[in-house]
């Protein structure tokens, strides 16, 4: 009877085994997807400019989100752009900037053959100066991954850039 109780233990632990192996792992898009989380002003005496702090989620099938420090050559010199729009007379219009609002995500590469990503991003960006005047004004955000595949475009709500 003990032959038989551990053949049936045995044949048990191998048939969990089976499907737990076969259990899907989540699949994504090598095409990064973000989404939009919050979005804060950074207030500070020691900042010259203003800044915020965006946070987003995103997912992404091979997992090369992100930059290194030594990634200073186009086009992996930023991975993240910004398009501001003010208000004026109840219409918003984009803000030329002299340059494109670009900043950089941290490596999130994970370590392993499974590579699929699904992480939470926080990123301080900086925010187009002000007229003297208190703005309100929103922007979209896209990201690129390492291999220059464009994410989709996250919009956050409107906000007050004070003077």
């Amino acid at each position: 009877m003990k032959l038989i109780s551990k053949l049936h233990l045995i044949i048990l632990i191998n048939i969990f085994l089976f499907f737990l192996s076969c259990q899907k792992r989540a699949q994504y898009s090598i095409v990064p997807f973000i989404a939009f989380e919050s979005f804060q002003i950074i207030q500070s005496d020691t900042i010259s400019y203003p800044q915020g702090l965006l946070k987003f989620s995103v997912t992404d099938g091979d997992g090369d989100i992100g930059l290194n420090p030594n990634d200073t050559i186009p086009p992996h010199d930023y991975d993240m752009y910004s398009v501001f729009y003010k208000k004026h007379n109840g219409v918003f219009a984009i803000i030329i900037t002299p340059a494109p609002v670009a900043a950089r995500i941290p490596y999130l590469t994970p370590i392993g053959t499974n590579k699929e990503l699904k992480a939470d991003v926080e990123v301080t960006i900086p925010l187009p100066l002000n007229d003297g005047k208190d703005d309100t004004i929103y922007f979209s955000t896209y990201i690129f991954d390492r291999a220059m595949h464009k994410s989709n475009t996250i919009t956050t709500p409107e906000f007050i850039l004070k003077k």
